[in-house]
């Protein structure tokens, strides 16, 4: 759900009201008011702060690499101090199943909605419905799996969750790269659900190796 509140003054009594809508689980919260940005919350200021400066960053590297028809990605990191550090732009898709995230969070299928875009000159950017992320299952060092620890208690916890999996087999040599032996995808309308289901992902699936 996308919530827009309009609020002409920052004032502490409606404010209140704001970070109350904000609380809500599954709740998109858009703030229009015509204050600046130093009558808002420091919280509120630094999210604010980041999500301008992803987005110039963004298109400053659109420009910089002379896209017009292709596809790209940024990556970065928050500072502590609400600074950016970016760790990569690149020309081409994001791997490591970005692309299926993406297609999970808006229902819409980004790998064939690219060469359609590229052939046809037509896009309609699609509303994002729902919070997605993935956890990365590897085992520890090299060789070949030997086991595959704490599904049972995974599917029981958040298994409704999983739109998407790729687990190791037994026997399966570990690949040497960021991506592991396997990968789980989530999804929720709540973004808490899932980054306490990814986390607890990671707590529980042990892949034993030999």
């Amino acid at each position: 759900m996308h919530v827009v509140y309009v609020v002409p003054f920052c004032l502490e009594a409606t404010l209140r009201f704001v970070a109350g809508a904000a609380q809500i689980p599954g709740v998109v919260l858009s703030l229009l008011t015509q204050d600046p940005e130093s009558k808002l919350p420091p919280e509120w200021r630094l999210g604010i702060r980041a999500h301008w400066q992803v987005r110039d960053a963004g298109r400053r590297a659109v420009r910089a690499l002379g896209l017009r028809t292709g596809m790209t990605h940024l990556e970065w990191f928050r500072r502590p101090d609400g600074g950016l550090a970016i760790s990569e732009v690149a020309a081409r898709p994001p791997g490591a199943q970005f692309t299926s995230l993406l297609s999970y969070a808006h229902e819409l299928d980004f790998y064939a909605a690219w060469p359609r875009l590229v052939a046809t000159g037509r896009f309609a950017a699609p509303e994002r419905r729902w919070a997605v992320g993935a956890a990365y299952v590897r085992g520890q060092g090299t060789g070949r799996v030997r086991g595959i620890h704490g599904l049972d208690a995974a599917q029981r916890e958040f298994g409704s969750l999983v739109v998407e999996s790729r687990l190791p087999r037994l026997g399966d040599l570990q690949k040497g790269g960021y991506e592991g032996a396997g990968y789980v995808i989530l999804r929720h309308p709540d973004t808490r659900v899932v980054e306490q289901a990814l986390m607890r992902c990671v707590q529980l699936v042990r892949v034993e190796l030999g």
